[in-house]
């Protein structure tokens, strides 16, 4: 797969920092100020395209937190599905999750997109499902974590 990106003016590429590197950083585009438990989205000013997508696949792009954002800066990304056949600008959804305001500055690093790469899939309505050991077991079932 080949991924390409077009940049608006002043914005910067987003980029690997290690070729092993899972996700892809980006970067603010505009300075913004989150207020405390606020929503807002952050431009990128970017745009993007994926091209050789393997026949009978599918591929979208995930937005999720960089690890020191979370924990030294109190920023959580929310929504961030970027479908394959988007071409708008990616905007990064932010939730400040402290009590004090939180100053986004350009051309920092706002967020990490992973790529996923997926098997095309249709939808059927069936009126039974198979069995399984699990079965409708749900939210803790199989104990918790804290």
């Amino acid at each position: 797969m080949k991924v390409k990106f077009k940049l608006e003016e002043g914005a910067i590429l987003p980029k690997l920092n290690n070729p092993t590197d899972a996700g892809i950083d980006f970067f603010s585009s505009e300075e913004d100020i989150i207020m405390p438990n606020s929503i807002t989205i952050i431009k990128t000013g970017v745009r993007w395209e994926v091209d050789e997508i393997p026949e009978g696949r599918k591929v979208y792009m995930q937005l999720k937190d960089t690890s020191g954002n979370a924990v030294k800066v109190g920023i959580k990304i929310m929504a961030g599905t970027i479908d394959q056949d988007f071409r708008g600008e990616i905007g990064v959804v932010v939730l400040n999750t402290t009590k004090q305001p939180i100053k986004i500055e350009k051309g920092k690093k706002i967020a990490q997109g992973v790529i996923y790469d997926i098997p095309l899939y249709s939808i059927e309505v069936v009126s039974d499902l198979s069995l399984t050991d699990r079965g409708e077991k749900g939210f803790g079932s199989s104990g918790t974590a804290v």
